[in-house]
């Protein structure tokens, strides 16, 4: 099983896209095909319904292992990513396999 250390950390993401003074707000679950962010879980009177964002400002910001728990719920649509807060707006990066 593949852990947070396969892939390109949030440091590494900000040097390859070259905004070293973004600051890293953790991980989000993205539906690139609708571009919708995952925004939480409710539960009322035994319904579980699962809420989605169309802006990365209201995304659930999740530690890897919660977010890789979420997105495998949704299947091969659903990505993980870095989100980075660049001052003046959110940026995402879908994560990426390192390679051996």
């Amino acid at each position: 099983m593949l852990g947070e250390s396969d892939f390109f950390s949030a440091d590494e993401v900000k040097q390859m896209m070259g905004v070293t003074s973004a600051e890293p707000l953790g991980y989000v679950v993205h539906l690139e095909e609708t571009d919708e962010f995952w925004a939480g879980e409710k539960f009322k009177q035994g319904i579980h319904c699962n809420v989605w964002s169309v802006t990365p400002e209201l995304a659930k910001k999740l530690t890897f292992e919660k977010a890789v728990k979420v997105a495998t719920t949704y299947g091969k649509n659903a990505k993980v990513a870095h989100l980075f807060d660049n001052g003046n707006q959110l940026m995402i990066s879908i994560l990426e396999k390192k390679e051996p």
